[in-house]
């Protein structure tokens, strides 16, 4: 159902600004075409209702069905080819971090992250203001620890008890999580969490 909102939301961007008319192919069924679209991003169940809805709003900007119809089908391309690309650098940031990382000195950093994480500043692009509870520091502070920062992350987040180093956004997070002392588990029942070394775990949420 994320996934559908998130299309909707783009695909009403797509059909408002295209300056590009549509023309659908003589014979073809535009409708069918976007149920069955549909049908793979939210599931027949919901196919018909999130049809009815963003024939609603594509109506608005589109001179009739038809058009409507292909505006969609357009946004929903639009939309498949970003997802790929945004798997595909998911894909490699999961990469570098589980093959390409020195788990142990990040580890070590994190640990000393801990320590000092009154010394840091707070990331100014996250709002509340400063918690005591938690640091969240730029992940391109220059006083970071230079494996933390070569690692390119957009947060850092900081507690007592550990280091969350996140990647991604939205639907989907992804990223390191340091551990203040070994022997803990990071939820290692739940999809997604991966043992690095003793301390350290990857983590990966799409719900």
């Amino acid at each position: 159902m994320r996934t559908v909102v998130i299309l909707g939301f783009c695909a009403a961007l797509g059909w408002a600004c295209s300056s590009q008319p549509q023309r659908e192919v003589p014979g073809s069924n535009s409708k069918q075409r976007v149920l069955d679209a549909l049908t793979k991003t939210s599931g027949k169940e919901r196919a018909l209702e999130t049809y009815r809805a963003w024939m609603a709003d594509a109506r608005k900007y589109t001179p009739d069905d038809e058009t409507a119809h292909l505006q969609i089908l357009a946004a929903l391309e639009r939309m498949q080819k970003l997802a790929a690309g945004m798997k595909q650098h998911a894909d490699q940031i999961k990469g570098r971090l589980l093959h390409e990382t020195d788990h142990r000195a990040v580890l070590t950093a994190s640990r000393e992250l801990i320590r000092t994480r009154q010394e840091y500043a707070h990331d100014p692009a996250i709002h509340p203001g400063p918690r005591p509870e938690m640091s969240h520091i730029a992940g391109d502070d220059p006083k970071l620890p230079s494996v933390l920062r070569d690692l390119g992350a957009p947060r850092i987040m900081v507690l007592d008890d550990c280091v969350v180093i996140e990647f991604g956004g939205g639907f989907h997070h992804q990223g390191l999580m340091a551990l203040a002392t070994d022997g803990e588990t990071v939820m290692s029942d739940q999809k997604g969490r991966l043992r690095l070394i003793d301390g350290l775990w990857f983590y990966e949420d799409t719900d």
